[in-house]
């Protein structure tokens, strides 16, 4: 299955949890910039590794999540995809 490959090649600060055909990505930082930085970073590469395979991204089923302290919850996070067309 295509899907155990992906937790190989992405970055260390990218924590991949798969079950079945889900996969959530953990990631966490200091601050809202390195947040963004670290979260972009890895939807690039999950991105360019799912064209590879030739798979698709179900972006109805796709979601961002913040856990953060009270001080950092009303920042907002610029997701950015650089293999958009």
């Amino acid at each position: 299955m295509y899907i155990h490959d992906l937790p190989h090649g992405t970055n260390s600060y990218a924590k991949p949890v798969t079950y079945s055909d889900d996969t959530t990505m953990f990631i966490t930082a200091n601050n809202l910039n390195d947040l963004q930085t670290k979260l972009n970073s890895t939807l690039n590469y999950v991105t360019t590794w799912i064209l590879v395979t030739g798979l698709f991204l179900n972006i109805e089923k796709t979601n961002t999540v913040k856990f953060s302290s009270h001080h950092l919850q009303n920042d907002h996070i610029q997701i950015t995809d650089q293999n958009e067309t």
